[in-house]
């Protein structure tokens, strides 16, 4: 086979815009990645097929020796070893920081961030990820217009994003205290969207009713989750007339180790800090293994309190 080789020619169809055909596209945007014969990795793709390790998960538990041998058998023999490095690698970054490709794609913003993305994972460079992209441009655009899991919320300010990291360097900087991009005050919990455009309607309408209101965070608890500590909050009071909510800003969620010794540390701190509001926002939440990350899709400012008909 001469010239380039594409998704189709491998009989993966990339129109499903399933994880399972995104992944094997990906999986052989690895192998022809390399300065290698198209035929030889395109017979070492099928190898991988029929061994059926088309998915990350299975390429991890496969090991390293099987790897060799599979990549051997597709006479893919000059770059056995380091390709067997190099897949166990990346199959385990993508795991940890995303958990399917189509987890990479929905958290990339645009192609070139997507592209981004990629070249983060070590040892993907930049021809395996102009291939892997080509192909999937359509079905990129596909995905991104999917039911999203949106939340209304308030994205706090830097000045509180300052307090907030000061005090967590305070109580114990290796705590896995949530991302600043990631800290949002929750107004209305998270739902399945189709039409964004009904959601944000339903936001203005929410706005119609607000001015800008003040929120006073007072309370830092430790939460627990059957006896074990499972969540850091910081609470607060709203101006009664601005919303019929409880405000709290999760600061870390704990899922392993023993952080009994904070409870002490947590009490003993006395806080008042002050936050205005200026708008509210739709948030898309896309969930991680690493945890949710939080993206903005519009925001809308409140009104100032001289403007609203009393």
């Amino acid at each position: 086979m001469t010239g380039r080789i594409y998704a189709k020619n491998l009989g993966i169809n990339l129109d499903l815009g399933g994880e399972k055909e995104l992944f094997k596209w990906f999986l052989a945007c690895l192998l022809f990645g390399k300065p290698i014969q198209q035929e030889v990795a395109k017979k070492t793709f099928f190898e991988f097929e029929k061994n059926n390790l088309t998915a990350p998960k299975k390429i991890l538990d496969s090991g390293w020796n099987k790897l060799v041998k599979i990549l051997d058998k597709g006479h893919y023999v000059r770059y056995d070893y380091s390709t067997a490095d190099k897949l166990l690698e990346v199959c385990g970054q993508l795991l940890d920081k995303y958990g399917t490709i189509k987890n990479l794609i929905k958290a990339s913003d645009n192609i070139k961030d997507l592209e981004k993305r990629l070249l983060e994972l070590k040892g993907i460079g930049p021809v395996t990820a102009k291939i892997f992209i080509r192909d999937i441009k359509k079905v990129f655009f596909k995905i991104k217009n999917e039911p999203k899991r949106v939340f209304a919320g308030i994205q706090i300010s830097k000045g509180l994003e300052k307090k907030i990291l000061k005090l967590e360097q305070e109580l114990n900087p290796a705590i896995p205290w949530i991302a600043p991009p990631n800290l949002h005050i929750t107004i209305i919990p998270p739902w399945e969207e189709n039409d964004l455009k009904y959601a944000l309607k339903k936001l203005e309408n929410l706005k119609g009713g607000l001015k800008r209101f003040k929120i006073v965070f007072n309370n830092l608890s430790l939460k627990y989750r059957q006896g074990k500590a499972s969540l850091i909050f910081l609470e607060g009071e709203a101006r009664k007339d601005a919303l019929n909510f409880k405000p709290h800003l999760t600061l870390a969620r704990l899922k392993s180790g023993n952080y009994e010794n904070m409870s002490q540390k947590i009490k003993r701190q006395k806080i008042s800090w002050e936050e205005e509001v200026f708008s509210i926002a739709l948030f898309e939440s896309i969930l991680l293994p690493e945890g949710a990350l939080y993206k903005i899709i519009k925001k809308i400012k409140l009104y100032p309190k001289e403007y609203l008909v009393p």
